[in-house]
């Protein structure tokens, strides 16, 4: 995990787990110029998300996502963009930033699984590392759920996901317990699904540490290199 990682960019970060690689960029709070932001009064910002992969990103599973890959694949990155921001949208302060937007650009270079946690974590930073203010962080983890099995397994690979009878994606604010997100795919027993989410709820505190340690890392090295004649 990194941050201000774009240098043009209010808040930046790049994270990287294993194969998944994702890097967010956010702009703003500037002033709402999509479509209907300059002619009507927001009291609040509007958090808005665009997703964006890599060519090379990985193989998509067309079984997954539809029969038509070009359709099915830019109504899955919407849904993904939505996702991120829905995720983000409870723990932002937008009131403290009427009438503007608050813009996350998330691409997508690497996706060996877990695609959608690592995108909510890295804009988590992002965010963080822009100075908006939030009421805590949010982070994001994903489980499978093996086949035929009661196994979950963390952090499943794409190959794992591909292979499973469920997938799960938690979103949760730590500091209250609050889940922003939950997307869950496939199907499982209440019993596993219950597994499943208490899963995800660990790895979110571990996480949060993490993410913690990253922007206290990054804010001592700013610091010093302003230091530096």
């Amino acid at each position: 995990m990194s941050t201000g990682t774009v240098s043009h960019a209010n808040g930046s970060a790049y994270l990287e787990l294993a194969g998944t690689r994702v890097m967010a960029a956010v702009y703003g709070p500037r002033e709402n110029t999509r479509a209907g932001g300059l002619q009507q009064f927001n009291e609040q910002a509007v958090l808005q998300c665009d997703v964006a992969r890599a060519p090379f990103a990985s193989p998509r599973d067309d079984a997954r996502i539809g029969t038509d890959a070009n359709t099915s694949a830019a109504a899955a990155d919407r849904q993904f963009a939505t996702s991120v921001a829905t995720a983000l949208q409870s723990s932002v302060r937008l009131e403290k930033y009427a009438k503007s937007s608050i813009d996350l650009f998330v691409t997508i270079i690497g996706d060996d699984g877990g695609a959608l946690a690592a995108s909510i974590n890295c804009c988590t930073l992002a965010l963080a590392d822009a100075g908006i203010e939030m009421n805590d962080m949010v982070t994001a983890a994903s489980v499978a759920l093996a086949a035929n099995t009661n196994i979950v397994l963390w952090d499943p690979t794409h190959l794992e996901e591909s292979r499973a009878s469920a997938i799960a994606t938690q979103a949760l604010r730590v500091s209250d317990n609050l889940v922003t997100l939950l997307d869950q795919s496939g199907e499982s027993s209440l019993k596993l699904s219950v597994k499943a989410l208490e899963a995800c709820s660990s790895m979110s505190v571990q996480l949060h540490g993490l993410m913690q340690q990253t922007l206290v890392s990054s804010l001592l090295e700013r610091r010093k290199q302003q230091l530096l004649p």
